[in-house]
């Protein structure tokens, strides 16, 4: 999972559509356009690089929420960007300022249903930024 079009795939990689929405780039949401991917998981599962980063730091989507997690990565590739985001992932704590080369497992999927509901698909959320602004990561992992 998380291996994108790089890399043999353990299964393809499917965009969450449940009751909560779409979570397909730009889709419909209260603050705006949705500005990354939801990409279906399993909790618990294992997560890998899907191309050579650098792993800056990690990250917390919520404010004041401490269990939910995520990491900042500069992408090592054309077309990827100059930035990326994935929330909703327990990053391994060896890897946080470091150099990761695609294939190299990144992290832990975490439940996101646990906050919303169980209607609600687990998955991990997935933003690309080039120049401060968000582009489609779709075709890098779809």
């Amino acid at each position: 999972m998380l291996t994108g079009k790089r890399r043999f795939q353990i299964r393809p990689h499917k965009i969450r559509k449940d009751s909560w929405g779409d979570g397909s780039f730009d889709s419909s949401r209260t603050h705006g356009g949705h500005e990354g991917i939801d990409i279906e998981t399993s909790p618990g599962q294992t997560l890998y690089a899907p191309y050579n980063m650098y792993v800056e730091r990690q990250n917390w989507p919520y404010k004041g929420d401490w269990y939910f997690t995520g990491m900042d990565v500069v992408p090592k590739g054309r077309g990827l960007g100059t930035k990326a985001r994935y929330f909703y992932v327990a990053p391994f704590e060896e890897i946080l300022g470091t150099n990761v080369t695609m294939g190299t497992p990144i992290g832990i999927a975490q439940d996101i249903s646990q906050k919303y509901s169980n209607s609600m698909v687990p998955h991990v959320h997935v933003e690309h930024w080039k120049d401060g602004e968000p582009i489609d990561p779709t075709n890098i992992y779809i």
